[in-house]
């Protein structure tokens, strides 16, 4: 291990994985942090689009792949229909952090178990060492300590609540009832042995735990599906996004708040941020022009999703009753490609 590298990562998740694979295409020195003992595992609902075949991720690498999921208002539910092409999928965390890895030279040196303690302009403190850099980038998730450094708040946010349960559920479902969720969703994602059934409610408050309990409680109820003796896993998700070029500094994936405030899918705007970013580092006149692009569909989302939210401020159950009239509408096929395009 060296004293000083021309890159430090930190953060071996799918965004700094996706970093330093672009980055070995260079001649510069990278060296890939990560504070956990293994690489990929991580509390995630696990849910994918096929969005994700624009990094060169075959959609097989999903455990299950669905060409219809289930949308439910409060005691409505319907298909939305993709003429049996997948477009969504459940994703084992640890399986993609290995696929990632694999594709890693030993241009990278990979440390693990590795928690950095301080960063400074120009070197970090990491398991009592002091590593000289010259480009810094935070692939560390919500909680990232390169945010902190670059003194950036993290005003938005989801709150993520989950089970994993060995059930055998066939469909993926997503449920709205903003007198439960707000602005938020529940949903059911199977998986090959297990299915993650949870809720994300959006900038949640402490204050808030027990009602957002109760209210997943109410509705695992209403769904009746059994959680006894389960362990309640939860996690933050950042969507505050505040540039992420600061000089030799960059934040991906999570740590810049890349993630969909509207729908929480953050894997793939996370690798497109990584690949990204390494392309800006290789060559700075770089434009990041699908960075550019993920911003414009997280506008979107959040556009929505203030929309949303205000319909929900007003009165929950009146926004119930149109969050109904959209649903007829995904009825028709039109309005379903519309809703897949913009989504799926």
């Amino acid at each position: 291990m060296r004293d000083q590298y021309d890159v430090i990562i930190i953060g071996a998740g799918p965004s700094g994985l996706s970093c330093a694979i672009e980055l070995q295409k260079s001649d510069m020195t990278i060296l890939l942090l990560e504070k956990n003992k293994e690489i990929g595992p991580k509390i995630c609902a696990g849910g994918l689009t096929a969005k994700i075949k624009n990094v060169e991720i075959p959609l097989e690498i999903s455990e299950i792949l669905f060409s219809s999921v289930l949308v439910s208002v409060s005691d409505k539910t319907i298909p939305i229909l993709n003429n049996n092409i997948p477009f969504v999928g459940t994703l084992d965390r640890g399986k993609l952090g290995q696929y990632l890895l694999n594709k890693l030279s030993n241009k990278v040196t990979i440390l693990r178990d590795f928690e950095v303690s301080q960063i400074e302009n120009d070197f970090i403190i990491a398991g009592n060492r002091k590593i000289k850099y010259k480009y810094l980038i935070g692939a560390d998730g919500s909680n990232s300590i390169v945010r902190k450094f670059l003194g950036l708040k993290n005003n938005k946010f989801i709150t993520a609540i989950q089970y994993s349960l060995p059930l055998n559920n066939q469909y993926m479902e997503l449920c709205f009832d903003a007198t439960l969720f707000g602005s938020g969703y529940g949903w059911i994602f199977p998986h090959k042995d297990y299915v993650s059934v949870g809720c994300g409610v959006q900038n949640f408050k402490c204050s808030e735990k027990l009602e957002l309990k109760n209210s997943f409680n109410k509705w695992l109820i209403d769904k009746k599906i059994e959680v006894e003796n389960a362990e309640l896993q939860g996690s933050i998700i950042s969507f505050d996004y505040r540039g992420f070029n600061f000089g030799n500094k960059f934040l991906v994936g999570d740590a810049g708040g890349f993630t969909s405030g509207l729908t929480g899918e953050g894997i793939y705007f996370g690798m497109v941020s990584g690949i990204e970013v390494a392309r800006k580092i290789i060559n700075p006149e770089y434009k990041c022009g699908e960075i550019s692009e993920i911003l414009k569909i997280k506008r979107f989302h959040e556009n929505t999703l203030a929309l949303i939210s205000f319909l929900v401020k007003i009165n929950k159950h009146l926004a119930n009753s149109i969050f109904k009239l959209l649903l007829n509408l995904m009825k028709r096929e039109y309005f379903s490609k519309k809703l897949i395009k913009h989504f799926g």
